[in-house]
This record gives C-alpha cells, sequence and structure tokens, in this order.
C-alpha cells in the first residue's frame, strides 16, 4: 500500500462517526481527520447558513489534504463531502459546481456508513432526530455511486469490529 488508505467516516447525526473515528484511529495508528463541522459550528454567534456550510467543505478539504501529504499510511476522516452536499440539498441550498468536482476527485478507499441503530443523543448542534433514516437513505445511495461503502451497526467495541472487517475485506480486493 503505497498512497495512504483513506477511510470516511459517514452517516446522519448521532450514529457514533466520531467515537468510531477515534477508536479506528487509535486500532490502527492511524491519522484522525477529526470532525469540521463540529467545531466550526460551535464557534458561530448565530444560525449556520449556505455559506457556513461551505466554509466547512474548504475546511474539509485542507484538513484532509494536511493527512493525505503526511505520509500516515492509515487515514480515518470524521467529515464528508458527500454529506456536506446532502445538508446543502436538505435546506434547498445551492449546492456549487465546485464542491460537486471535489466530491468526485476525492475518493476514499472505503466509506463506513454509521446506521441509525444507535439511540438519538441530543446536543446544542443536532436538529434532525427524526430525519436520520431519510438522511441514511440518501448517503446510502450517495455512497454507492461513489466508492466502496460498508454499513456499520452496533455498540462500541462490535461497531469497531464490524468496521475493522470491512477494512480488511476492501484491502484485499
Amino acid at each position: 500500500m503505497n498512497q495512504p488508505f483513506l477511510v470516511t467516516i459517514t452517516g446522519p447525526e448521532s450514529t457514533g462517526k466520531s467515537a468510531l473515528t477515534e477508536a479506528l484511529g487509535a486500532h490502527l495508528a492511524a491519522a484522525v481527520v477529526a470532525d469540521v463541522s463540529r467545531a466550526y459550528v460551535a464557534a458561530l454567534q448565530q444560525p449556520y447558513t449556505a455559506i457556513d456550510i461551505l466554509n466547512i467543505a474548504e475546511q474539509i478539504i485542507m484538513q484532509e489534504d494536511k493527512a493525505l501529504g503526511s505520509g500516515a499510511k492509515w487515514i480515518i476522516s470524521d467529515n464528508d463531502l458527500i454529506n456536506i452536499k446532502i445538508w446543502l440539498q436538505y435546506y434547498e441550498w445551492h449546492v456549487p459546481l465546485w464542491l460537486q468536482q471535489q466530491i468526485a476527485k476525492r475518493k476514499s478507499a472505503l466509506y463506513l456508513l454509521c446506521a441509525t441503530d444507535l439511540p438519538w443523543v441530543p446536543d446544542p448542534q443536532r436538529q434532525n432526530e427524526h430525519d436520520r433514516l431519510a438522511f441514511m437513505l440518501r448517503l446510502s445511495r450517495s455512497c454507492k455511486l461513489s466508492s466502496p461503502y460498508r454499513v456499520v451497526q452496533g455498540t462500541g467495541a462490535e461497531r469497531l469490529q464490524v468496521a475493522l472487517a470491512a477494512i480488511h475485506r476492501q484491502l484485499e480486493q
């Protein structure tokens, strides 16, 4: 494996993406690209807008490029430009051509799509408890078009084992 193996963790809100990212990062001694949107939105003094979502996309690109250039063998990213596109569409905001081009250009070796089988955990940034399944279906369709992906279900160690098995299966192909 000459190029880094980039794994993108994606899924609806409150599906354990960050916990899985941290667990995989520790298990694989991987470079981790933390969730960009959480810190960005926390710093806002008003509700986020389409411009904020696009700023988040730009930060994701910068952080992932930095990790890709780091020499790391494994990179686990808690970010997904496809998810950004779906958020823009959800709010009926314009999806710019540059974002669509970046989605087409930037392929992960594997997408891990976190299922909605974990209970909803409210926090001030989460807004769509009742739309998680709809987001899951949209992400599933989009991931099928982009790169290999696997749905990850279960809790804690179980979820980590499913993710690791998916990574190893992808490596064997």
